[in-house]
């Protein structure tokens, strides 16, 4: 399902640093891709160059959110190492 990072209590990913936004990122699924869209105003990183709108996400990529840095591992729904 999506995800949201942030600092405010509704967020799957919180952290208490003031350097990230209350809302800063949403990666969501459209069709059969994952996206990060950024919601603050300052720009979100993947793989280390600064994007300012939605972006592509594949698996072993970097993305940084604020102080928040997480590699994302994109595997197919049936994937064994999944839990049920």
């Amino acid at each position: 399902h999506d995800l949201l990072f942030g600092r405010l209590p509704v967020c799957h990913v919180r952290f208490a640093d003031k350097k990230l936004s209350r809302l800063g990122a949403l990666l969501a699924q459209h069709g059969a891709g994952w996206f990060a869209h950024p919601l603050s105003k300052g720009p979100i990183a993947r793989n280390r160059k600064a994007v300012t709108g939605m972006t592509a996400l594949e698996d072993g990529d970097e993305l940084q959110i604020g102080p928040v840095r997480v590699r994302i591992e994109i595997r197919p729904p049936d994937h064994p190492d999944l839990p049920l």
